[in-house]
């Protein structure tokens, strides 16, 4: 989402090697496989891990946006 791009750039979201490694280490558990036989999927699939660095910034830049969410009552 282009959106989300741009304000995770004005905010400085960024996404580390560790938290990849460790989104890719969930997955992997939750898929009952290898991390290194989901890395072969990724990299077949999209070339390399940039998709999923990709959704892990969106969901940081969700994040941030729903810490910094007020809700207020209606009348």
């Amino acid at each position: 989402m282009i959106l989300l791009s741009i304000i995770g750039e004005k905010e400085g979201v960024n996404v580390t090697d560790e938290e990849l490694k460790e989104k890719i280490l969930d997955l992997s558990q939750q898929l009952a496989m290898t991390p290194e036989s989901l890395i072969k999927i990724y990299a077949q699939r999209d070339g390399s891990l940039e998709g999923l660095r990709n959704n892990i910034h969106e969901q940081k830049v969700l994040d941030l946006l729903l810490s910094r969410a007020v809700i207020e009552k209606g009348e």
